[in-house]
C-alpha cells in the first residue's frame, strides 16, 4: 500500500502577492501594491486640481476688488471732473455778466415767446441789466412790445429776471437754476456713460467663477 505525499512549496515573499490568470498567457500580472500606488497617484491629482481651483477663484476673486475699486475711484474723479467744470463755468458766466456781455435780450425773448402782442406783462430785473436792456432795445429791430414795462428789482442776481403776466402767470429765470440744470444734464450724461462702459467691459472680458468640481469628484 502506497502512500500519496503532498509537498507543500513555499514561494519568495516577492511572489506572495502575485494574482495570477491561468486561463491566459498573454494577460500581464499585477500586484497590489501596483493597484495602490495608481490609487494614490488619482488622489493627489485630485487634490492638486482643488488646491489649483482654490487659487484661481482667489485671483478672481481679487480681480473683481481691484476692478471695482478702479471703477470706484475713476467715478470719483469723473465726479470731481463735473463740478470743477460747473465751478469754471458759474466763474466765466460771472466775469461776461459784468463786463455786460451777457445774452438778455435772448433771455428775455425766450420768457416772451409765447405771449400775445398785446397781453400786458411786467418784467422784473436787476437794475444794471435794466440799462443794459433799455440800450441794447433802443433801436427799432431789438425793441420790447409796448405791452411789456420794465421795472427794477435788486433783489434779483444779474443775468436773471422774472415776468408777472395779466393773467396771474409767472415766469422766473434765475442764473443759478440755469447753472444747476446744466449740472444735472452733465452727470445724467455721465451716468449714462458709465453704463455703457461697464456693460462693455463686461462683455469684452467677462470673469467667470472656475467650478467646483469637489462634489462630482
Amino acid at each position: 500500500m502506497t502512500s500519496k505525499v503532498t509537498h507543500r512549496i513555499r514561494l519568495p515573499a516577492a511572489l506572495s502577492n502575485v494574482r495570477c490568470s491561468t486561463s491566459n498567457e498573454n494577460i500581464p500580472c499585477h500586484t497590489t501594491d501596483q493597484f495602490s500606488d495608481s490609487g494614490e497617484s488619482s488622489a493627489k491629482q485630485l487634490r492638486a486640481s482643488q488646491e489649483l481651483l482654490a487659487v484661481l477663484e482667489r485671483i478672481r476673486e481679487a480681480i473683481i476688488e481691484l476692478e471695482g475699486r478702479r471703477q470706484a475711484s475713476l467715478n470719483e474723479l469723473q465726479q470731481l471732473a463735473i463740478e470743477l467744470a460747473v465751478a469754471a463755468t458759474a466763474k466765466l458766466t460771472g466775469h461776461v455778466i459784468e463786463a455786460n456781455q451777457h445774452d438778455m435780450i435772448g433771455l428775455i425773448d425766450s420768457l416772451t415767446a409765447d405771449l400775445i402782442p398785446s397781453q400786458p406783462a411786467v418784467l422784473y430785473l436787476h437794475p444794471q441789466d435794466m440799462e443794459l436792456v433799455r440800450e441794447l432795445t433802443s433801436e427799432d429791430e431789438n425793441r420790447l412790445p409796448d405791452s411789456i414795462q420794465l421795472r427794477p428789482n435788486s433783489q434779483f442776481a444779474r443775468g436773471s429776471c422774472r415776468l408777472d403776466e395779466s393773467t396771474g402767470q409767472i415766469r422766473i429765470s434765475e442764473i443759478s437754476h440755469r447753472l444747476a440744470e446744466i449740472r444735472t444734464e452733465w452727470l445724467e450724461d455721465l451716468k449714462h456713460a458709465q453704463t455703457e462702459r461697464r456693460n462693455a467691459e463686461r462683455n469684452a472680458h467677462p470673469l467667470q467663477r472656475f467650478p467646483d468640481r469637489r462634489g462630482t469628484a
